[in-house]
């Protein structure tokens, strides 16, 4: 456990998701980069407590909603969102509204995974996409939208 650290990530992410449309391509990055070692860490059932006590949910949550086409504002969302269903209640889940972008972003990451395809600078793996995928189904709001977005036939990619 190295002190400060998960405050230091959420400080890089949190100026960029407050303010995304202003965010230099330096911030942009360093906030792509701190999501993308938050979610390594919520990979683990033993740090996912910390995490949340640490307020990243707090931190994550804005940045699901940022709505733009560049790739680094999609990845942001969608990371974030797997981050934070790794780390919700199945209550929460059931409550949780995603828009459909960031929906489509996650499944369009399983499809890259499964492909073994980079998309946005990122090797995704099967690993970083299931869990979060199956816990956005959980929300019969996310149904449909995941149905649009060919979640099903992914998840039955991932079992062939």
């Amino acid at each position: 456990r190295v002190p400060g650290m998960i405050g230091a990530l959420k400080n890089l992410c949190a100026a960029a998701t407050a303010n995304h449309h202003l965010a230099t391509g330096e911030e942009a990055r360093a906030a792509v980069s701190a999501i993308g070692c938050m979610d390594n860490l919520s990979h683990y059932q033993e740090v996912r407590p910390l995490l949340k006590a640490e307020g990243v949910v707090e931190v994550l949550a804005p940045a699901t909603e940022i709505q733009t086409t560049r790739e680094g504002s999609q990845v942001m969302a969608a990371e974030s969102i797997m981050i934070l269903t790794r780390l919700a209640s199945y209550h929460c889940l059931q409550a949780l509204q995603v828009s459909e972008p960031v929906l489509e972003t996650v499944v369009h990451c399983t499809r890259c995974a499964l492909s073994r395809q980079q998309w946005a600078n990122f090797a995704w793996r099967l690993s970083d996409v299931l869990e979060p995928l199956a816990h956005l189904t959980v929300s019969p709001h996310h149904r449909p939208a995941l149905a649009r977005a060919s979640a099903v036939l992914q998840l039955l990619r991932a079992l062939s």
